[in-house]
């Protein structure tokens, strides 16, 4: 085989691949998981008078499925964060990148206790719905905190 027939194989190999992949994504669902994550402190605002200045953080984690080999099992997250003082109560959310090992993504957004999926690439593709979830920290410094999240989902893939 020439260089153009080898990646032509290839590409087509590739596209094959990615098809089952997509195929092989429930289109609709719900399930449980856990997240592990770890948030860094990026950035805050000076000069509030509140308890606390608002903040801005990034975080990465894990996500395990309830079923080992589940939907979104072994998934990587990655979140951006903005909390404040509103009217005396916390506020936060965000927004985050779920990535699978094939590198198809979700894209959600969340607030306190809530998230929606606002879209996805590859097998995620059309993805909506969203879920709930329970914050349980591990640990809390000056300018990180690890917790573990659970998790309940519901999508559809139109």
């Amino acid at each position: 085989m020439n260089c153009i027939t080898t990646a032509l194989a290839a590409s087509l190999l590739a596209v094959t691949a990615a098809s089952a992949s997509a195929a092989d994504f429930p289109k609709s669902g719900s399930t449980k998981g856990t997240t592990y994550l770890i948030e860094t402190f990026v950035d805050e605002l000076e000069g509030w008078q509140a308890e606390w200045q608002p903040y801005i953080n990034v975080s990465v984690g894990v996500i395990r499925d309830e079923k080992e080999g589940g939907p979104f099992d072994k998934n990587f997250m990655r979140c951006v964060a903005q909390q404040a003082m509103v009217a005396g109560k916390s506020s936060l959310g965000g927004s985050c990148t779920e990535t699978d090992k094939d590198g198809d993504m979700i894209f959600i957004a969340y607030g306190a206790g809530e998230f929606t999926f606002v879209g996805g690439t590859g097998k995620y593709q059309g993805i909506t719905g969203g879920g709930t979830n329970k914050v349980e920290t591990i640990h809390e410094g000056k300018k990180n905190w690890a917790g573990i999240l659970s998790s309940e989902k519901h999508w559809e893939i139109k």
